[in-house]
């Protein structure tokens, strides 16, 4: 007979499953939990082997995961302990740890025909991510892990790409917007600590706020609060990083890159040529060290062509700065890459005036 334990935890979730197949022993009694506190013993309503996840994705029902179907339970007052019904989702579950919920409470999960779904929306979420979704390696997927960036409103999913036996790959989806990013970052799994420390003013390591510079602005923020929530995750040589505290990789320098696309103008002059004759302004706020180059593309061009560089400080002390990059290019369309290796907060571009078809 298979027979599956479920263990309960607090904080309003239950994860662990554990499975004990062709066992030649009596029918165990099992625990329950259920949001509101309390613990209680009876037999489970399903006997099949199952990978089990418990959550609060309807209201204060339990849902249920298996590798090929969702089930839903809720309480009752007899000797059931709870009543079961199957979700019409006829999709299961790859991974107990890919199920994660969305600050509404919102159950999203990869699922076993290699989509990612939430639990009350019909369709899959991730065709903007199909082909690296279904392209991951199915033999690895127990051990795709999920996390909710709080500071972001993100889940991320950590996945094993490809014919790769790790994870190497991540998938991060904003549920409010759709947006959809993928980063190859490698992941064994995620964890969340909070600020255990934080600067006072009397604590300040520097003299002078034109000392501090820009980073003042650290001290300033929410991230300067001891028990502010911090994203953390492992890699698979057992160290452990703060996810979202750095602007290098593991104390490595890398390129960051930001693309923007424009035609200038209304949907209606998207064929009429525009000459940028006067450069642009790039709005960033100031920081203590650090610049951008800036490249451009235009209409069908293959290659980028370099447009400039500007400093993203300023001895004067402003919070924003909004240095000047000369160049004169006619296009129909521009796209506009900005390229550092520092930390970047970008705000806009302002074209000071352009030519329109040859008339300004």
């Amino acid at each position: 007979m298979d027979v599956t334990l479920l263990g309960v935890l607090d904080e309003r979730y239950g994860r662990e499953g554990h499975e004990f197949g062709s066992l030649e022993l009596p029918v165990q009694p099992v625990v329950y939990g259920w949001i509101g506190g309390g613990v209680h013993y009876g037999p489970i309503a399903q006997r099949s082997r199952a990978i089990f996840h418990l959550s609060t994705a309807d209201g204060d029902d339990f849902v249920i995961s298996k590798k090929d179907s969702m089930h839903r339970s809720w309480l009752i007052t007899g000797d059931g302990v709870f009543e079961w019904e199957e979700f019409t989702l006829k999709v299961g579950n790859l991974s107990a740890d890919s199920l994660i919920n969305d600050k509404a409470g919102r159950l999203y999960w990869i699922a076993s025909d290699l989509t990612i779904r939430e639990i009350n929306t019909p369709q899959p979420i991730s065709t903007a991510v199909d082909i690296t979704v279904k392209g991951m390696n199915t033999a690895q997927s127990e051990f795709v892990q999920a996390t909710f960036i709080d500071e972001f409103e993100e889940i991320w999913w950590a996945i094993p790409s490809g014919a790769s036996s790790t994870n190497d790959t991540i998938i991060s989806f904003h549920p409010d917007s759709g947006r959809t990013f993928i980063y190859k970052i490698p992941v064994r799994a995620f964890g969340d600590y909070t600020q255990q420390e934080a600067f006072t003013y009397d604590t300040l390591p520097y003299d002078t706020y034109s000392e501090w510079g820009a980073d003042w602005l650290i001290y300033d923020t929410s991230r300067n609060i001891v028990g502010f929530p911090l994203d953390l995750a492992s890699d698979y040589l057992g160290n452990t990083f703060d996810l979202h505290r750095a602007d290098n990789d593991d104390g490595s320098l890398f390129t960051g890159k930001l693309i923007i696309s424009t035609t200038l103008t209304v949907q209606k002059s998207f064929n009429l040529f525009k000459r940028i004759n006067n450069g642009v302004d790039v709005i960033m706020n100031r920081k203590s060290t650090g610049s951008i180059t800036l490249y451009g593309k235009r209409d069908t061009e293959a290659s980028r062509q370099l447009l400039g560089t500007a400093s993203m400080t300023d001895s004067a002390g402003p919070e924003v700065v909004f240095p000047h990059i000369p160049f004169d290019k006619r296009a129909r369309t521009f796209q506009f890459e900005i390229e550092t290796t520092d930390q970047l907060e970008f705000l806009g571009m302002f074209f000071r005036e352009f030519e329109f078809d040859d008339s300004r």
